[in-house]
């Protein structure tokens, strides 16, 4: 950061951003107690019963959901979005970092999109366009609150100039 500068938002996704992890967590669930109800229609071997069967693959499962709902929660966490008086920046990564920064002066214009679905959960994705390239800004709460953060700055920028 600049010297006087100072963060007016500091936002994180929500987990929809994630949804796609979430639904395979389910999947995973769901093939889980199948083993368990269905346990009649697992093969039984002389070398392996159904139990040791049943036992051995609801392990690897809850293990392949745990694994998922971590890697989940590292994308959302390793995901920040900060508004500054000067800039916007997207940081992304824990142990590769990747931070994109884009200055108000190089801005073109913000947009909003909302679906359906994203308005009743009140998130939205924004888009800062600066001509060259675009910087999304996924799954915020309270995209308006943001995007209204963004234009005021750029409005106070414009009119300095």
């Amino acid at each position: 950061m600049q010297g006087p500068e100072k963060t007016l938002l500091s936002i994180r996704p929500s987990r929809i951003i994630v949804l796609r992890y979430y639904v395979g967590i389910i999947f995973l669930l769901i093939a889980t107690f199948s083993l368990w109800f269905f346990n009649y229609l697992l093969p039984s071997t002389s070398v392996i019963g159904r139990e040791a069967l049943r036992n051995a693959g609801s392990g690897f499962l809850l293990f392949l959901a745990v694994l998922l709902w971590l890697i989940a929660e590292y994308k959302r966490a390793s995901t920040r979005y900060e508004v500054t008086d000067f800039r916007v920046i997207r940081r992304e990564g824990i142990l590769r970092r990747t931070e994109t920064v884009v200055p108000y002066r190089q801005l073109e214009r913000v947009q909003m999109h909302q679906g359906i679905i994203d308005r009743v959960l009140g998130i939205g994705t924004l888009v800062i366009d600066t001509g060259d390239d675009t910087v999304q800004i996924a799954s915020v709460r309270d995209p308006k609150k943001v995007e209204e953060a963004i234009m005021s700055r750029m409005q106070v920028l414009q009119a300095n100039r």
